[in-house]
């Protein structure tokens, strides 16, 4: 499966700018406030983009499954086939193959939905695995009583959250990856790696901050949804759903970069 590259975004005069300020030896703030910017033309970009909006719906039936008279089935109608004794790898991968099941019918799958199955495969995982814990593996009972918590409205906002958080990181990333190799070493904006990844961790830090605003939205939208629609989100629901989240975390995160951040 081929899938379209984000290079054109690359050529933006925002993603210039950082790569100038990469070149000229800014601070670090300068380079991440410009990062922003740049990774905030994906952001605009992934409204459009029906892969990604796939992935959405299918974070969506992921809270709304546990509502249905037989969950599985309802997850099995959206390509998600999860085993009767599932383990959380075995989750993750339904949802993989569900997502490339999914876009089998397109000759090409942006990055942007690239990004976006991957978050939301890590979101499931880093979900499962933070309510199982991790040191003796989950039964099969115990992994689909997890999946079947994500139709409560905190246990979906945090998954929501999740997802949006690697989102958010994985786009600035996506931009800084192409170009912060060559700038670590004596004399340059980097003078050590562990300088380069205490930067990516800041950056990993904002975009997780800035990701709470999704999680009280996604409760609150999720809780009115389970009351009007009951299981039945609609794929215009979740689309919608979907943008408003972008927004909002596009909104938090520009607040944030502007070195005032919320309290």
């Amino acid at each position: 499966m081929g899938h379209v590259l984000l290079g054109a975004l690359a050529q933006t005069r925002a993603w210039k700018e950082v790569v100038r300020l990469l070149v000229a030896h800014a601070d670090a703030d300068a380079i991440a406030a410009a990062a922003q910017k740049a990774a905030d033309t994906a952001f605009a970009a992934m409204n459009k983009d029906p892969g990604f909006q796939d992935v959405v719906e299918l974070l969506t039936q992921l809270g709304a499954a546990p509502e249905s008279e037989n969950p599985a089935r309802h997850l099995a109608s959206y390509g998600v086939q999860i085993p009767p004794n599932p383990s959380v790898l075995s989750v993750s991968l339904a949802i993989k193959r569900a997502i490339d099941a999914g876009s089998a019918h397109r000759s090409h799958l942006s990055d942007l939905a690239c990004i976006g199955a991957r978050s939301l495969i890590a979101a499931v995982t880093q979900y499962l695995n933070t309510e199982l814990g991790s040191l003796v593996p989950a039964a099969g009972h115990e992994v689909q009583a997890a999946l079947g918590n994500l139709g409560r409205e905190t246990q979906f906002g945090k998954l929501a959250r999740t997802f949006f958080y690697h989102v958010a990181k994985d786009c600035q990333r996506h931009f800084l990856s192409k170009v912060l190799g060559a700038h670590v070493g004596e004399g340059r904006t980097f003078a050590t790696t562990a300088q380069l990844s205490s930067f990516e961790g800041a950056l990993d830090q904002h975009a997780h901050e800035a990701s709470y605003i999704v999680e009280v939205f996604a409760k609150g939208w999720f809780s009115k949804r389970m009351y009007e629609d009951g299981n039945s989100i609609s794929k215009t629901r979740s689309s919608a759903f979907g943008w408003k989240a972008i927004e909002k975390i596009r909104a938090e995160m520009k607040h944030r970069a502007n070195n005032d951040p919320t309290p």
